[in-house]
């Protein structure tokens, strides 16, 4: 772990005094992620959260941090470094106390920024599957002795994804929600997709989103640009990008053929030579991930056999098409809140179960999305079998009664719509039992995740192998 870079970065630290770390929030996803790699710096990390998640209240048990459920300015001293995210408002007691007290205060993209300054940079970001990729990326620089570090987005089996190693890159799971991708300087850019989101923190302006992805795909510092073709966004803003840009998913890196008998077997072109390619996850969406994550190993001087059999034992991260069992049901659980994402969900059921009765469970996130996609997700919600729907995640926004779960309901008239008032009503509604195969996703990145985790935790449901495949 003694690399130049840490030590540059350590040294840094030192100049400004930085020693003590305090995380507003720090459950959250982006949050504990740095928090982890602070710790492994050898930081003291101090934090709240009031809902830590199941890890972080191991950190603290295990005395690793120092953890508060709730948020007050009394936790704050002069000699934290503060961070917070865009959850985070001005008017969190702990923020305010942090400015009372004249105490650095950063965004989490900030401190980032700062410590990947100290490696090559891989920023992965796009609409869709950014988290997917970059995990991918890392486990085949981790599987091909690369040693890399990497912050991610999402945890796997309950441990959130990151780490410093001792190699010369640092993959970055880039967020362009609030347009903190804007804050890094990388080597290497990479674009999943570019489909209109968070129209929240972008005025509720298309172009002004697409345009932020040709910011990002336009860093000075970025000798290597990867982008998969496909995305409406990206097809928009294509003759604006850098020359050096290498399209994935066209010509030299493509799918050639995916098995319809075992989709997991595919053919598929890397710089211009064929491969065979057994893939052990679910989904042509995956397959898309996968090739632009080899792809990018490509360029960083991985052979294309080795990237290959590296993700042949990729395990994908959690609440990214999750597959567990509850008596007879098959249960699914995905983040996945755009329609596009949906869509991509009830394709791969479908393709997994194709004579199971498929039934949703999905909560929308944010009345903003819902409002704007509102076509969209009548769209594509009317190819499940069953739908449960549940109120709107709303994140901090205000409601808008135009578009509402219950406006969802009365425009699908031709499927089985089941309303509920409360995501605590999912429960006994799916423990009921069945005399029919059935197969149940829990659609949304909101509270609807934790309704899973209960499950899982209280042993109601069985582990069933992320790798389809194999």
């Amino acid at each position: 772990m003694d690399t130049v870079g840490i030590e540059s970065l350590k040294n840094v630290f030192q100049e400004k005094g930085w020693h003590r770390f305090y995380f507003i929030g720090i459950s959250g996803v982006g949050m504990r992620g740095l928090a982890k790699l602070l710790l492994a710096f050898g930081y003291e990390v101090a934090g709240s959260d009031i809902d830590p998640c199941q890890e972080v209240k191991l950190w603290a048990a295990q005395g690793l941090i120092r953890l508060s459920t709730k948020h007050q300015k009394e936790n704050i001293s002069t000699d934290y470094t503060v961070i917070y995210s865009s959850a985070i408002k001005s008017i969190n007691p702990e923020y305010q106390g942090a400015v009372s007290l004249g105490s650095n205060i950063l965004h989490r993209s900030e401190l980032l920024s700062l410590i990947t300054q100290h490696f090559k940079l891989a920023a992965v970001s796009g609409t869709h599957g950014k988290t997917t990729t970059s995990a991918m990326l890392s486990h085949i620089l981790e599987q091909t002795g690369h040693h890399p570090s990497y912050c991610i987005g999402a945890a796997r089996n309950g441990e959130i994804i990151a780490n410093i190693g001792s190699g010369e890159w640092f993959v970055l799971e880039a967020d362009e929600s609030d347009q903190s991708f804007l804050r890094y300087n990388p080597q290497m850019v990479v674009i999943t997709n570019i489909n209109y989101d968070h129209m929240e923190n972008y005025q509720a302006d298309l172009k002004q989103y697409e345009n932020s992805f040709l910011q990002f795909a336009q860093q000075p510092n970025a000798s290597e640009v990867l982008i998969a073709t496909g995305s409406q966004g990206v097809e928009n803003i294509s003759n604006r990008l850098p020359d050096h840009t290498s399209y994935i998913g066209m010509n030299g890196n493509r799918i050639i053929t995916r098995s319809s008998d075992q989709p997991g077997n595919s053919t598929i072109m890397l710089d211009g030579q064929q491969y065979q390619f057994k893939f052990p996850l679910a989904g042509v969406h995956m397959l898309n991930n996968a090739l632009l994550a080899m792809s990018c190993a490509l360029k960083m001087g991985v052979p294309a056999v080795d990237a290959i059999r590296a993700l042949e034992s990729f395990e994908t991260t959690d609440r990214r098409f999750e597959i567990s069992q509850l008596s007879n049901r098959i249960i699914v659980s995905d983040y996945g809140h755009h329609p596009t994402e949906v869509h991509a969900s009830i394709l791969t059921a479908r393709e997994l179960w194709p004579n199971h009765r498929l039934r949703m469970v999905f909560q929308p996130h944010r009345y903003s999305r819902l409002k704007y996609h509102f076509s969209k997700f009548v769209d594509v919600l009317g190819l499940v079998d069953q739908l449960i729907l549940v109120p709107v995640y709303s994140s901090g926004e205000l409601e808008d009664e135009s578009y509402t779960s219950n406006s969802l309901a009365a425009q699908l008239k031709e499927i089985d719509v089941v309303l509920l008032q409360s995501v605590n009503e999912i429960k006994p509604l799916i423990s009921a039992p069945s005399k029919t195969q059935e197969v149940i996703v829990f659609q949304g990145a909101g509270s609807i995740g934790h309704i899973y985790e209960d499950l899982k935790c209280a042993g109601s449901m069985s582990s069933v192998s992320k790798n389809m495949y194999l």
